[in-house]
C-alpha cells in the first residue's frame, strides 16, 4: 500500500477517485462509488493535530494520526488521483481542514461541513446515536442525516426540508456535504466561483422595514390565515397573499400579555387568548412595530381579530 502523502493543511484539495487494479487481475475494475456510510470511530470529533505518515508494512495509519488523504477503506485499497488544487475560502480567507473536499463519480463536489461552518462563525454538533449533524450559521439551523439526501430545517426558516444533490457522507471521521447545500440549506452565498477558487460569504443581514413618515401615525395591519400556532412561545404563523416571486408571504407574529385578541369582527369575543386561536382561521392583525424582513418575516401584534367567514 502506498505511504501516506504529506500535503494537507494548507488548502483544501479536491480528490477524484480513479480505478483500482487488484493484485493478479488483468484489467482494472470499475470505479466504485464512495459509500454513504463508513464505520469510523470518534466521528466528526474536533482535531487539532497534524497528519502523520504510516510506516511501510504497518498498513493503515491509526485514526489519531489522521493520514493526509483520508478516504473510506474501499477507496484506500485502490489508487487515488489528486486533481488540481481548489481553494475554498470564506470572506477571502482560505479554509484549512484535516480533510479536504472530494469529487464523486457524478462530478459533485463534497466539502467538509465543520470546517466551512466554523469558518463562517457557526457551530456544529455531532449526534452519535442518530448519525446526524446539526449545523448553525448566522442563526439558521439545519440537520444533516448521514445517507439522507434531505436536510431538515427549523420551522422558522419557512421550509421543512431541502433536497441536496448528494447525501452527506463520512470520510476520515468528517462529515462532507454537497456544495449546493452550502447555499440552499445553510444560506451562505457564493461570492466568487472560478477555476481553483470557491469564495463564500454570509447573506446580507435582514433589515427592518420602517413605515413611511406619512404613515407613521396610521395602524400597520396584516391580514392572512393562521397556518401554525406555538402556544408556549406565544407565536402564530400567518400566511398572506403570495409575493412577487410566487412564494407564500409568511410572518411569525408574536403575541404578548398586552395583545388584545378578539373572536369575531363585531367584538363579541373580546378577551380571548392564544389558546382560543385555531389553524385555518382568517385574522386581521394590528402590528405593534416594524416588521423584520426575514423569511418568514417577524413582527409583534398589539391586536388580533379573528374575522367572521
Amino acid at each position: 500500500m502506498k505511504q501516506w502523502k504529506k500535503s494537507l493543511g494548507i488548502v483544501l484539495t479536491v480528490a477524484a477517485v480513479t480505478t483500482a487494479t487488484p493484485v493478479g487481475a488483468g484489467a482494472a475494475e470499475p470505479v466504485q462509488p464512495i459509500p454513504l456510510e463508513v464505520g469510523i470511530s470518534d466521528l466528526d470529533a474536533p482535531v487539532s493535530h497534524i497528519p502523520s505518515e504510516a510506516k511501510p508494512g504497518e498498513g493503515r495509519a491509526p485514526v489519531e494520526a489522521l493520514p493526509e488523504s483520508i478516504l473510506p477503506e474501499s477507496v484506500l485499497e485502490g489508487k487515488v488521483k489528486w486533481a488540481e488544487r481548489v481553494t475554498i475560502a470564506f470572506d477571502n480567507e482560505e479554509i484549512t481542514s484535516d480533510q479536504g473536499p472530494v469529487v464523486t463519480e457524478e462530478g459533485i463536489l463534497l466539502v467538509p461541513l465543520r470546517a466551512v461552518v466554523e469558518a463562517a462563525g457557526g457551530n456544529v454538533v455531532w449526534d452519535e446515536a442518530t448519525q446526524a449533524v446539526s449545523a448553525t450559521v448566522a442563526g439558521r439551523t439545519a440537520l444533516f442525516g448521514i445517507g439522507s439526501q434531505v436536510a431538515q430545517l427549523a420551522p422558522e426558516e419557512g421550509k421543512a426540508a431541502v433536497e441536496m444533490s448528494r447525501a452527506p457522507v463520512i470520510i476520515g471521521g468528517r462529515t462532507l456535504i454537497s456544495e449546493d447545500a452550502l447555499v440552499s440549506v445553510l444560506g451562505l452565498k457564493v461570492q466568487t466561483r472560478e477555476s481553483g477558487l470557491v469564495n463564500l460569504v454570509l447573506q446580507a443581514a435582514p433589515e427592518e422595514e420602517e413605515l413611511p413618515e406619512e404613515a407613521a401615525g396610521e395602524e400597520n395591519k396584516l391580514t392572512g390565515t393562521i397556518t401554525e400556532i406555538k402556544v408556549e412561545e406565544g407565536k402564530i404563523l400567518v400566511e398572506g397573499e403570495p409575493m412577487a416571486n410566487g412564494e407564500p408571504s409568511l410572518t411569525w407574529v408574536t403575541l404578548t400579555d398586552d395583545t388584545g385578541i378578539t373572536i369575531g369582527a363585531e367584538g363579541n369575543g373580546a378577551g380571548a387568548t392564544i389558546g382560543d386561536l385555531e389553524v385555518g382561521q382568517e385574522v386581521e392583525i394590528v402590528l405593534s412595530g416594524a416588521v423584520l424582513m426575514s423569511y418568514p418575516a417577524q413582527a409583534g401584534a398589539s391586536a388580533v381579530v379573528v374575522l367572521d367567514r
